[in-house]
């Protein structure tokens, strides 16, 4: 019985994580929308929307573990704690799926990770925007049924790691050069630089 009350508590808290994710990309969305457009509020709403991605992921991984293995690379290693930054940090595993680590609480680390087929779709939208003098990330996320943070991932993959986009303004991207985004180009150059684990 205190077993089916604990599952029962933990499932009620993803369904809860999921709610407020979606109420906050709602709100992202009105101020987008918005006459006057706050761009560091939009900023910081769909960064809160991270977050609360990254909570719920954590609920519902207590809730229903993945199978992890030390030794297989192609799942999800398991983080440990480190006291040095050079974050975030990209890798590329076996699977041809894209990891991003980042900084968690109290010196731990967090991972995202990106499936191949997933990182082709955010590339194919992005590429919409080759000649654009801007685009945001709330607009390419609204052309994606996918959850946002693998968006987030993949644009800050080609701003921070390959330098392929740039941000002249806060909230603001655009493509360094006039052509479109190779995927397997990418996958290939981060294959290249990956430093053996």
């Amino acid at each position: 019985m205190p077993n089916d009350i604990y599952a029962t508590n933990l499932k009620r808290a993803v369904a809860t994580a999921e709610r407020v994710r979606e109420q906050l990309f709602e709100a992202g969305q009105t101020a987008v929308r918005s006459p006057d457009i706050d761009w560091d509020t939009v900023e910081r709403i769909f960064s809160v929307i991270k977050e609360a991605e990254v909570l719920r992921r954590h609920i519902s991984e207590i809730h229903d573990p993945p199978s992890r293995s030390r030794s297989d690379s192609s799942n999800l290693r398991l983080l440990s704690r480190h006291d040095h930054g050079g974050y975030p940090r990209y890798y590329l595993r076996d699977d041809n799926s894209i990891a991003r680590i980042g900084p968690g609480q109290k010196g731990s680390e967090y991972e995202h990770v990106i499936k191949q087929n997933d990182f082709y779709t955010v590339i194919k939208v992005l590429n919409d925007y080759v000649e654009a003098p801007w685009f945001s990330v709330d607009e390419v996320l609204k052309r994606l049924t996918l959850p946002s943070y693998l968006t987030y991932l993949v644009v800050s993959l080609l701003k921070d790691k390959l330098g392929l986009i740039e941000s002249p303004k806060r909230g603001r991207y655009k493509f360094r050069e006039n052509k479109p985004l190779d995927p397997d180009a990418i996958i290939e150059r981060l294959k290249a630089e990956q430093t053996p684990r």
